[in-house]
């Protein structure tokens, strides 16, 4: 079990997810290693099983089958707990990650929005600054329906673990105000595309 909670976590999904296949191999290789000892206990319990063998030493065995069959039990329920329990981190980081991408390209691309100006000379200053005005707000459509996909993955993570209300609701929240600024940004680009 130590070299299972002995890793250096970094918080990227990525290593998280290879931290968790690593400790699942880790997992299948203890599980590997007490079935070949249940598998030779159990070989030498039948050696000992002949008449002229030593009491004493088929006890030792039993009593040490017995052990490893309850150590193996422990160690599978504390196991399952465990990957139950790196599956959820690994989806409410996964959120939290894609949360933090979206909230800041939102507002990068909230501040391309502020910032820009409609004004040129001739009409090619003029069609470049539109056509500035328009990737924008494609961008900020873009970032809408990645914003609502989360949203939507936020409520299927409450509902699948009710401990991270307190960090996902926020959020989910949070996404619902960013789509509508983003709607607010979109009429006033079309009213103001319609002017021109």
């Amino acid at each position: 079990m130590g070299v299972l909670n002995a890793e250096d976590v970094n918080y990227r999904a990525e290593s998280l997810r290879e931290i968790a296949t690593k400790n699942r191999n880790c997992y299948r290789r203890l599980r590997k290693e007490l079935e070949d000892l249940t598998e030779h206990g159990l070989h030498m319990l039948k050696n000992l099983q002949r008449p002229d063998s030593n009491v004493m030493q088929r006890l030792a065995v039993q009593v040490l089958c017995k052990q490893l069959d309850q150590a193996w039990t422990y160690f599978n329920r504390s196991w399952k707990m465990q990957d139950h329990v790196y599956v959820q981190y690994l989806e409410l980081n996964t959120f939290q990650h894609r949360f933090r991408e979206i909230a800041n390209s939102f507002v990068d691309n909230e501040r391309h929005v502020r910032d820009l100006a409609v004004c040129g000379n001739n009409p090619e200053e003029i069609n470049a600054a539109l056509d500035k005005i328009d990737s924008c707000a494609q961008a900020l459509a873009m970032e809408s329906v990645k914003a609502r996909e989360l949203s939507k993955l936020g409520q299927e993570l409450l509902a699948d673990h009710n401990f991270a209300v307190d960090c996902v609701q926020p959020k989910c929240n949070e996404l619902k105000m960013m789509c509508q600024v983003r709607q607010t940004f979109q009429r006033t680009i079309i009213k103001f595309l319609q002017i021109y």
